[in-house]
């Protein structure tokens, strides 16, 4: 490769190798932080999502969702996807929350719930609409 080509992708090259770092240096963080001693957050798999009811009734105007095993006393973004917009939560110190979702449900079907923070999607569950 001549010397121009190279300076073209050298920064390409040393930037998708920060990035690599940062991803792998966070997930060690993250892996400490919940080493038992309980002032970490939880591991991605142990926060759940329940929707009640489930199965919701056809032209039902409201569904609860409930998490457990979040982060404690942090907020979260819940949202019916394909539904409706992102509602905030705050969990509790036991790092759970509930939330009554005002939504008509008109088309039966499956649909999801996701949890996001600002690192991402946490959690999901889906439910049936019959």
């Amino acid at each position: 490769m001549d010397r121009k080509r190279l300076g073209f992708w050298a920064p390409i090259v040393v930037l998708a190798a920060a990035l690599l770092m940062l991803a792998v240096s966070t997930d060690a963080v993250e892996a400490a932080r919940g080493g038992g001693k309980g002032g970490g957050k939880p591991s991605r798999s142990s926060a759940t999502l329940s929707v009640s009811p489930n199965p919701v009734p056809l032209l039902s105007t409201s569904v609860t969702i409930s998490g457990s095993g979040f982060a404690a006393n942090q907020p979260y973004s819940v949202q019916l996807v394909g539904i409706c917009c992102f509602k905030g939560v705050i969990t509790d110190a036991n790092g759970a929350f509930s939330l009554v979702y005002d939504h008509e449900f008109y088309y039966p079907g499956t649909y999801t719930a996701e949890a996001w923070n600002s690192g991402g999607k946490v959690a999901a569950t889906t439910f049936t609409v019959q």
